[in-house]
């Protein structure tokens, strides 16, 4: 059970979503140190939202199902308005004065992810709902380290790449390139 929790949380938490493109983007930008900010705020927001779908899950499956379903247009259009953001953040000359994301950006953008709402469904009806208090307590925390981990990686990437891209047109060719993968998110959203 114990391996079946932890490999649902990594290929969940490790694949590229929002959360991940815009904490790479973060580090790429202000460093790995301060996107650990975002990291943490992403994690604990999703932790959060984790524990309130899989406590109310048995009682209200139904209207979060539905709710997770209407979040698919709204979700996909702020994908496409994060995409905006980042192709913008380019144009500023000086990376220091663009948008930071901070603790607060990371734990709020977890409840308009889909792929977030997705995760918990997933992983609520499968370890959580009929699973005694320990196993949602193991759940939970394994999760939160996987969680920590996966984003963090996509940070250190981006910080990798930090040097690289104090070259404008690199800049502009990384934040293109990672505006175009948050769209074609929003757009297989649309088409699921």
């Amino acid at each position: 059970m114990l391996l079946a929790m932890f490999m649902f949380s990594l290929s969940m938490s490790i694949s590229p979503g929002p959360v991940n493109l815009i904490s790479m983007n973060t580090a790429s930008k202000h460093g790995f140190r301060f996107s650990l900010l975002f990291v943490s705020g992403a994690t604990l927001g999703f932790i959060l939202l984790l524990f309130v779908v899989g406590v109310t899950g048995g009682l209200l499956s139904t209207y979060i199902e539905q709710y997770a379903s209407l979040l698919r247009y709204p979700g996909a259009l702020y994908m496409i308005y994060l995409a905006s953001l980042v192709i913008r953040s380019g144009e500023i000359s000086d990376q220091s004065n663009s948008k930071k994301q901070g603790f607060m950006s990371g734990a709020m953008m977890q409840w308009l992810n889909p792929k977030a709402w997705v995760a918990c469904l997933a992983g609520a009806s499968g370890f959580v709902i009929g699973k005694t208090d320990l196993e949602f307590a193991t759940f939970l925390g394994i999760y939160c380290v996987v969680c920590f981990i996966s984003i963090a990686l996509w940070a250190w990437a981006g910080s990798l790449l930090m040097v690289k891209l104090q070259n404008r047109t690199n800049r502009q060719a990384f934040n293109f390139l990672i505006a175009i993968m948050l769209v074609l998110s929003a757009v297989s959203l649309l088409q699921g």
